[in-house]
């Protein structure tokens, strides 16, 4: 790309070609961070395996390409080199130490463990999948020139649906168990891999299609496109029927808990970002009951919003006008149930040698302090 803009025509090709290989490096980055992100190994495998191929083109092109005479492209050349050499070597400790989010989500479970696997097998072909489409496509209207028009409609329309229902798939269809979605994917995922291969086979019948070789100066034979062409689509056609026979694998699996899975997943990030979003002392209105007794000062209170209570160690509430502040020293119990059902509890001992807890109470008391305008229950804990 440097050289070519240092000629005194350059090669619209040429720009065009960096320009999908820069996409493409930018999709290899998304594919490394995402599967850190998810600890998914599948697109860490894959990603070393486009990346050896990757290093494989850039070592062929010093080698026997000729474009190693050049100081300004040998240099970057053997940085790329040496940094796709030690991703490679630092994903394999970074691909053992994966496990432990996937057993908080799922457990001790061997086979939701394989299902699971599975299931980020199937993310893994799908994302690769997504990005084999875009380029053939970017490639296939750039250098392939139609008999009609309506061709490049039918094509670009075709393409967007491949594209636009691959993301809805992955929701509806295989985290939400829906077979028939997965079944009308299917059948949608046969029209791009034929048309393809229609394509390919016409493309090498003489006469059949005009390769655009003259992209301002372009130098690039007929041979070399239908080449690149042919492999790429003859590798997009490849990684389709993976995608769509791993689709067949996930259906199989449906009924086995893994929607269980992904569902308890889910309410589990709702409820925190609800539990985020809430002050730290609620307004709401609350249910509470208080538990005191005369010897050794127990109190177990359940609330849904604030309950603010407060006795001493004998047990008594000492109120100072209509705004009460006592000092806690207790052994304190409390029950949390939580917006997703679960039930856990905590639970706090407090010594004689602790500090205090200092509480304000509103609401009128008598001398004995036992009448609070919430229901309170007195009993005796041996």
């Amino acid at each position: 790309m440097v050289l070519n803009s240092q000629d005194k025509d350059p090669s619209t090709a040429v720009y065009f070609l960096a320009s999908v290989a820069i996409l493409a490096m930018f999709c290899l980055c998304y594919f490394a961070v995402d599967a850190i992100l998810n600890e998914n190994k599948m697109m860490i495998y894959s990603y070393i395996v486009i990346s050896l191929f990757l290093m494989g083109r850039l070592i062929y092109g010093l080698a026997w390409g000729g474009e190693a005479d050049e100081l300004i492209v040998m240099i970057p050349s053997l940085l790329i080199l040496f940094f796709e050499v030690c991703q490679i070597v630092l994903s394999i400790p970074l691909i053992n130490s994966f496990g432990w989010k996937l057993y908080r989500k799922i457990g001790s479970s061997k086979t939701l463990h394989q299902l699971y696997n599975m299931y980020h097998a199937f993310i893994a072909v799908l994302k690769i999948d997504f990005v084999c489409s875009l380029h053939v496509g970017m490639l296939g209207f750039f250098f392939v020139v139609f008999d009609f028009w309506w061709v490049y409609t039918i094509f670009g329309v075709g393409l967007l649906i491949s594209l636009g229902d691959e993301p809805l798939i992955v929701y509806f269809g295989i985290r939400q168990e829906h077979k028939l979605l997965c079944i009308i994917f299917l059948l949608i995922s046969l029209l791009i891999p034929s048309f393809l291969l229609y394509k390919v086979i016409i493309l090498w019948l003489p006469g059949t299609h005009e390769i655009v070789t003259e992209w301002g100066g372009s130098s690039m034979s007929q041979l070399e496109i239908k080449i690149g062409l042919s492999l790429l689509a003859a590798f997009a056609f490849l990684v389709r029927i993976i995608l769509m026979a791993m689709t067949c694998v996930c259906m199989f699996n449906f009924g086995k808990g893994l929607k269980e899975v992904f569902s308890r997943a889910s309410k589990k990030k709702k409820n925190v970002t609800k539990e985020a979003d809430k002050p730290f002392l609620s307004s709401q209105k609350s249910q509470n009951y208080y538990t005191a007794t005369d010897d050794h000062s127990t109190c177990t209170t359940s609330t849904a919003g604030h309950a603010l209570f407060a006795v001493n160690s004998s047990g008594e509430i000492i109120q100072h006008g209509n705004v009460s502040t006592t000092k806690v020293n207790v052994a304190l119990t409390r029950s949390i149930s939580d917006d997703s059902g679960f039930m856990g509890s905590s639970s706090n001992t407090l010594s004689d040698d602790d500090d205090d807890i200092v509480v304000p109470i509103t609401g009128n008391f008598n001398n004995q302090g036992y009448h609070h305008q919430h229901h309170v229950h007195h009993s005796h804990h041996h």
